[in-house]
């Protein structure tokens, strides 16, 4: 039969995993992390100019772009497409609309124009 345990034995045991672990809880509240690993604010400061500077340059390169389309795109005419053929399918009602002129879509300007004219007996 064993004797009666002697806490004496184990103080060092239970001193030393106390201090290990008040250790790492002071050790934690202390770290600071610095994201993406920016070793000081002198550096962070340039990375942010160079973004800015970055980023103004793509602002302008937008820009003038823009600028080059906008030409391109109305240096030439457009093909009006009045004349293209008109399918039976095109203008199927059931019913008609109810607004002043039945048979026209809500936005055939050129239909509400022809039905105005032909209502003032100047029919085209």
């Amino acid at each position: 039969m064993r004797g009666p345990v002697s806490s004496e034995k184990h103080e060092p045991i239970m001193s030393a995993i106390l201090t290990k672990s008040l250790s790492r809880a002071v050790a934690r509240t202390t770290q600071v992390r610095h994201m993406s690993a920016h070793g000081s604010e002198a550096e962070a400061l340039q990375q942010m100019q160079l973004w800015t500077r970055i980023s103004q340059g793509a602002i302008a390169f937008t820009g003038v772009f823009t600028v080059i389309s906008f030409a391109a795109h109305f240096s030439h005419e457009h093909a009006d497409h009045h004349d293209a053929p008109v399918y039976s399918h095109n203008k199927i009602r059931n019913k008609p609309y109810p607004w002043q002129y039945s048979d026209c879509n809500i936005f055939d300007y050129h239909c509400k124009e022809v039905a105005a004219a032909a209502a003032k007996g100047l029919a085209h």
